[in-house]
């Protein structure tokens, strides 16, 4: 099942996340998202990306109901691919705009601070690293995306 859409127009790719309401990141739509950017990277028609998602979230983050059922090797497999994700759209190429059409949270806010730019749609969305609030760990490669975005007294 294909999680992730990805379309051209002129020289500009869009890419959506489409999975269920939120969503939602797990292991095989991380997957397909590296291996639609890296098709895009290669792509000489391609000069820039919008990367959105489908209905009302950009994306609510990791689904932590499937990853309760992970062991913890299978769950430090999908950390190194997640982390490896946004760390290679930090660095990508080309300018990625990331357009917000809505809640944009925990991993999903991770995914839109390695982009170039973020556009929130109007409304009451939110981008948010909740983490924070609740004294969860943060990757440490997302604390410095978010403060080179923001600086680090906003961060």
């Amino acid at each position: 099942m294909s999680f992730v859409l990805s379309s051209k127009e002129d020289d500009i790719a869009t890419v959506t996340l489409q999975r269920g309401k939120v969503n939602a990141l797990n292991e095989p739509m991380v997957e397909e998202l590296a291996d639609t950017f890296g098709n895009l990277e290669t792509n000489t028609e391609v000069k820039s990306i919008i990367f959105t998602g489908a209905g009302k979230f950009f994306s609510f983050g990791f689904d932590v109901p499937e990853f309760l059922r992970y062991s913890k090797k299978d769950f430090i497999r999908y950390l190194e691919q997640f982390t490896n994700l946004y760390t290679y759209l930090f660095q990508f190429p080309k300018p990625i705009v990331a357009a917000l059409n809505g809640h944009t949270i925990a991993g999903g806010c991770m995914l839109a601070t390695a982009c170039d730019f973020r556009i929130m749609a109007s409304g009451k969305g939110k981008i948010s690293l909740n983490e924070i609030t609740f004294g969860a760990p943060v990757f440490g490669g997302s604390a410095e995306m978010l403060r080179f975005c923001v600086g680090w007294r906003n961060a």
